[in-house]
């Protein structure tokens, strides 16, 4: 079909990117619109030091069909460094959907530019509610990479605490407690799988756009030993979500929304408007210990700038994600999958160590 062609993005596609993404709101009992608001372009590149976005371009119509992302990081995977494919901001024109067997074209566009790399498989999250990509992708297909389910990804979205909470035990981080920061996320993130590698000079050279060292926040002990730390990250500057609209029961309850924050829970927002939230990111606690989670938790809403909710994300297998169910909370869940393009990959799923629970970055999905 030579009317298509694949090929990486360009700076100019920036704002038919940004056009795609925003004809292609997600639909379920809270209506999202995703979007990389005011270039698509540079939005996506923020996302990793090596980030691909392959475009599908109608000849004919002299317009991007349809794009996908992806960026390589370096997370741990069974406790030692590995370069691991992210997949994400799958999108194509409703017009297009159904009438063009393109898809599998685009995954061998993006197999053949990887092919010189070292990479062990990639990972991917969609939306629980997403039937159509589920399904879509789910299916074993030639030319296409299986997609391996590996449980569920819930993102809760809490309320913060009152500023009258005393919080003897957290404080912000400084550039001195950059080499000890680094070396606890290290010892305690890589008892998970797939927690983001990170160096000194990742926190000094400001390798995550809009993140400082003193956006973390410690909770410490008397001996000034960290406990657990956590990072409040801004993202909007970016990327944005916009509440479209609610269905079923949370059409009903959206009037009534406004008295949650009395019983804990965050208020639902108003349609059109971008959500303003912070994501607690690169979140780590001590030996995964439920009381210095609470703790932690509960001092992190006391000294969160002024913001309506935030969010946290964690996977179902997570020893800590009880403690997230039984707080109040606004919560969405996603499908984690394994993708595996080759022998060599799905080797390396198969190695995968079932007794580390998955973490995923909430803030890099």
């Amino acid at each position: 079909m030579s009317r298509f062609i694949f090929e990486c993005a360009s700076q100019e596609d920036g704002q038919e990117l940004l056009d795609i993404l925003e004809d292609s709101e997600f639909q379920g009992r809270i209506s999202l619109l995703y979007t990389r608001r005011p270039d698509a372009y540079r939005s996506f590149k923020r996302e990793g030091e090596q980030v691909d976005i392959v475009v599908c371009r109608d000849t004919q119509q002299g317009k991007i069909v349809g794009f996908g992302a992806c960026t390589r990081r370096k997370l741990y995977v069974n406790g030692s460094p590995a370069t691991v494919g992210y997949l994400f901001g799958l999108r194509l024109r409703r017009e297009y959907r159904k009438k063009f067997p393109l898809l599998h074209q685009g995954y061998n566009f993006l197999h053949t530019l990887h092919q010189s790399q070292e990479i062990a498989f990639y990972i991917t999250t969609i939306f629980e509610e997403n039937r159509y990509t589920r399904k879509l992708l789910e299916k074993q297909r030639p030319y296409m990479p299986a997609y391996i389910p590996y449980g569920s990804y819930h993102v809760y979205a809490l309320k913060p605490g009152r500023k009258t909470q005393k919080t003897t035990r957290i404080r912000q981080a400084q550039q001195g407690d950059i080499p000890t920061l680094v070396q606890f996320l290290k010892e305690h993130g890589r008892t998970g799988q797939f927690f983001p590698v990170i160096e000194e000079k990742n926190l000094r050279e400001g390798r995550f756009t809009h993140l400082k060292v003193e956006d973390f926040y410690l909770l410490c002990d008397d001996r000034h030993t960290i406990l657990a730390a956590g990072a409040i990250w801004d993202q909007r500057s970016y990327k944005q979500y916009i509440v479209q609209g609610y269905s079923g029961v949370l059409k009903h309850l959206y009037p009534l929304s406004r008295f949650f924050p009395v019983v804990g829970f965050p208020a639902l927002p108003k349609p059109r408007g971008v959500l303003k939230f912070f994501t607690l990111a690169f979140l780590t606690v001590k030996e995964n210990d439920p009381a210095i989670f609470q703790e932690f938790l509960n001092a992190i809403s006391a000294v969160a700038p002024p913001y309506p909710f935030f969010l946290i994300g964690m996977h179902e297998r997570h020893p800590l994600h009880e403690i997230l169910q039984k707080r109040p909370h606004i919560s969405h869940t996603s499908r984690l999958y394994m993708v595996a393009w080759d022998e060599e990959q799905h080797d390396n799923v198969d190695k995968l160590d079932a007794t580390r629970y998955p973490y995923l970055e909430c803030s890099l999905l």
